[in-house]
């Protein structure tokens, strides 16, 4: 969750920029994101039921999402909003052309081949790299006054010309903004995808890294320059990649936009039942050989090594509810330790840290003194707030190191 920006407390957080800085934090499930907002005493009318909710999805956009299985998704997340709202309140639109049409000279920022997101990207960039520079310009100026104040010069003409760049950033800025506050008024929603093709491994080059950042970038400039709340949260493809969705809302909505939210990925998520990471995985099982008499001679051990280093792998890329699948499909076949120890690893780092612990326990449970269930349930119960616990399990492990990641 992305929220409006200035709606919460900011004091002791170092700025980066005063126009684009924004407070935001993760659940781990859609159901606490009612929780949330009211702990942080988010803006916006805590009873939304009863008002009429229009939501527009960016046919342009999701138009990025390919082939069979991306006609798929973008089908699943429009019944879904026709499901929750009803067929007169769900309308497509072209987002490109409504911020072409207000957004000013963007075209001066994206370049010879960029589009209106690619400006609107370079935009924000520039007001953000103006006010950091600024930010540490001020904190070094201020120290340095005394001495130099005898021996000022004016400002450089680059300097300058970053000025008149930033303050045509600011322009942009401004004009998106009012053109979004009367376009998309009150009860009004705009739902845009997020990741426009599944995130690559962490391996990838430098290159394929920046690329792939600047993508995410360009879908996540609107809001940031809007400064209004969005939401963002994953889907699964038929064959298991992860692609993200973004919901936006008008400024200070932002309670009414986490409970709407909150239903609209409850639905989105029953359409897309069958995208889940486990079905693939399992379609890729070995084929089963068979005795004479019809019997299964599968050796069910070596089936679960297969399946333990596909786990592995797709924990390696960052990829862990595909890790889950894998070694929930290892421990099916032979449950061991290192499996139900793999797969706590990999809940972990999703914030699941009760199912990091009860998969700890069941692995301690098969090898007592296995030193990395310990260590990770410790962790785990850490998560949890449960110290006492967590003491215990790291008071049981035997000096020396140990190696946490799956595999090793």
């Amino acid at each position: 969750m992305r929220c409006t920006s200035g709606c919460l407390d900011t004091r002791g957080v170092l700025p980066v920029s005063k126009n684009l800085d924004s407070m935001g934090f993760m659940v781990k499930t859609p159901s606490l994101l009612g929780r949330a907002a009211e702990l942080l005493q988010l803006p916006g009318k805590k009873d939304w039921r009863g008002d009429v909710i229009k939501i527009y999805l960016a046919r342009d956009l999701f138009s990025n999402w390919r082939g069979e299985e991306g006609f798929a998704m973008y089908a699943a997340i429009a019944k879904a909003c026709l499901k929750w709202a009803g067929p007169e309140m769900v309308e497509e639109f072209d987002l490109s052309q409504f911020l072409d049409a207000h957004a000013g000279d963007w075209k001066e920022f994206a370049g010879q081949d960029g589009d209106v997101y690619e400006g609107l990207r370079q935009a924000g960039l520039c007001i953000g790299k103006h006010e950091l520079a600024e930010c540490h310009r001020s904190k070094d100026d201020h120290s340095e006054r005394n001495e130099t104040s005898e021996n000022e010069t004016s400002p450089s003409a680059s300097q300058v010309g970053d000025d008149d760049l930033y303050k045509k950033a600011l322009k942009i800025r401004s004009s998106v903004q009012e053109a979004f506050k009367a376009g998309i008024r009150e009860n009004k929603l705009v739902v845009t995808p997020l990741l426009l093709r599944p995130p690559i491994p962490r391996s990838s080059s430098l290159d394929e890294l920046h690329q792939f950042e600047s993508e995410c970038q360009r879908l996540c400039a609107l809001a940031s320059l809007v400064g209004c709340p969005q939401v963002n949260f994953p889907v699964h493809s038929a064959s298991g990649q992860l692609f993200s969705v973004a919901i936006m809302s008008l400024n200070k909505s932002d309670r009414p936009l986490l409970a709407i939210t909150e239903k609209l990925i409850d639905q989105i998520t029953k359409m897309m039942a069958k995208n889940e990471p486990e079905r693939t995985l399992a379609a890729k099982e070995p084929a089963s050989k068979k005795h004479a008499n019809g019997k299964h001679t599968d050796d069910r051990e070596a089936e679960a090594e297969k399946f333990r280093h596909l786990g592995n792998d797709c924990y390696k890329e960052g990829r862990f509810e595909e890790a889950i699948a894998a070694y929930t499909q290892a421990i099916r076949r032979h449950p061991k330790a290192v499996y139900y120890s793999n797969r706590a690893q990999a809940y972990s780092n999703l914030m699941d840290f009760e199912a990091a612990e009860a998969d700890c326990t069941a692995a301690l449970a098969l090898d007592s003194v296995n030193a990395k269930a310990l260590l990770r349930r410790g962790f785990a119960r850490e998560g949890m707030n449960k110290m006492a616990e967590a003491k215990k399990d790291f008071l049981q492990v035997r000096p020396g190191p140990v190696n946490m990641l799956p595999g090793c």
